[in-house]
């Protein structure tokens, strides 16, 4: 009896300093993780699910995949794409048509991770057709969250979808993009279909003057170089076999390269990746550098001192001509000022004429407010700016309407020549020396 108590005391002992050692050991490698570290993982990954736009100031990336047939069973294969490709992740906008969709099919179901669903189904009452058809756009959030359906157009020659885009950065000289999705169907009567969104495309333009519209979807044999011949088409690779059937137009030259990628599942028409190449004008266009004199007190004093100090009888001398003793005084007096008044240069930027100082206050202060993390005061900076850009907007209308109706003709034409950016060229000059020779 003896003997096995021992033996199942010994066992205790062996499995008691066997618990001691694993604990002891687990514990010296375990991760330890604060409630803070805990709190911000979740924030941690939503920032980096955020797309990585290279310049946002640029043009948006867009990828078009026209007459994709039938959009529902090819959700798998995008949210495939949209994890593995790029091209998707970093697009901010996305373009399908021949969707097949109608209401029986919910958002939910076709819903992509990080974009807004946009969608114009075909309608049978005024399409005549019960179905196929259809256009709809995936709005990266990382890119634009304030989107605005400007209108829907559905008929037996075109079904398009407007799109009004807010992003949160953009050129200077655009305050939006209008997305126009356009499908015209093989059958349909192409005169008609042009016409219809030559009007719609018009009538965008003239509300949103100062928004940059972009074309795009599947035009089949259509073309709109007739109807709008100030847009240019940037697709210039085959999207069907050898053929060009889906088409972007913008009014900007050189705004998109394109490059074609696979099609989706069994459609017939392959994607289209359209990179922007458009340079912002703030970038292109070198500022203006101008002099000025500084008339101070001293240097008047000095110029007064040079006049004293010369003899005027000289030039009277030195020749009988009228014309000829004008120009050389003339000359010797231009000669003195550029040598006593000192010159101050200073560059002009790109800017819009109706740009005060107060705006780039404003837009300085935003900007080291958003730096900061202040967020009540970058909200009321950038409410106080766009109330600041109406009021600039609204005095130098009323400043070119009261020119135009009055009879100063000098602030007309200066008002005319900063519209269309006129230079005068400037005229020949003696030199000085030449003149002071003679």
């Amino acid at each position: 009896m003896a003997p096995q108590m021992a033996a199942s005391v010994h066992r205790s002992l062996v499995f008691v300093l066997f618990l001691f050692i694993f604990v002891g050991y687990s514990h010296a490698n375990r991760i330890i993780y604060s409630r803070e570290e805990l709190l911000s993982v979740g924030n941690q990954l939503q920032q980096t699910s955020l797309p990585n736009f290279v310049d946002p100031g640029s043009l948006l990336e867009l990828l078009i995949g026209a007459n994709v047939r039938s959009l529902p069973n090819k959700i798998d294969e995008l949210l495939l794409l949209n994890k593995i490709n790029k091209d998707f992740a970093r697009s901010a906008a996305l373009c399908f048509s021949e969707t097949w969709l109608s209401e029986l099919i919910p958002d939910n179901g076709l819903h992509l991770p990080g974009f807004g669903l946009h969608r114009a189904d075909r309608q049978k009452e005024l399409s005549g057709k019960t179905k196929g058809g259809g256009i709809c756009f995936y709005i990266n959030e990382g890119w634009c969250t304030d989107v605005t359906v400007l209108s829907k157009h559905c008929c037996p020659n075109l079904e398009s979808l407007f799109l009004n885009c807010k992003p949160f950065y953009s050129p200077r000289e655009f305050s939006s993009f209008i997305l126009a999705g356009v499908y015209i169907p093989p059958q349909a009567g192409v005169s008609e279909a042009l016409q219809t969104l030559a009007d719609q495309d018009n009538s965008s333009e003239q509300t949103y003057p100062d928004s940059l519209l972009i074309i795009v979807g599947d035009f089949n044999q259509a073309n709109l170089k007739n109807e709008l011949p100030k847009f240019r088409q940037h697709i210039n690779c085959p999207t069907r076999d050898n053929n060009i059937l889906d088409h972007c137009y913008t009014s900007l030259k050189d705004a998109y390269h394109s490059v074609s990628r696979a099609a989706l599942g069994r459609s017939d028409h392959c994607l289209v990746h359209l990179i922007p190449t458009y340079k912002q004008k703030l970038k292109t266009a070198k500022p203006v550098i101008r002099s000025t004199k500084k008339w101070t007190e001293e240097a008047k004093e000095e110029l007064q001192d040079c006049f004293d100090c010369t003899d005027w009888s000289v030039f009277e001398e030195a020749t009988a001509d009228l014309d000829e003793l004008t120009d050389t005084v003339t000359s010797y007096i231009s000669f003195c000022e550029e040598v006593c008044v000192p010159t101050k240069t200073f560059r002009i930027f790109n800017n819009k004429p109706w740009f005060t100082p107060n705006l780039r206050q404003l837009r300085q202060a935003k900007e080291e407010a958003y730096r900061n993390g202040d967020k009540h005061l970058f909200k009321s900076l950038r409410n106080s700016l766009t109330k600041e850009i109406r009021a600039a907007k609204k005095q130098y209308s009323e400043k070119l309407k009261t020119q135009f109706s009055a009879n100063d003709t000098t602030a007309l034409w200066r008002g005319l020549q900063d519209i269309t950016n006129y230079k005068r060229p400037p005229p020949p000059l003696r030199p000085a020396t030449a003149l002071l020779m003679t």
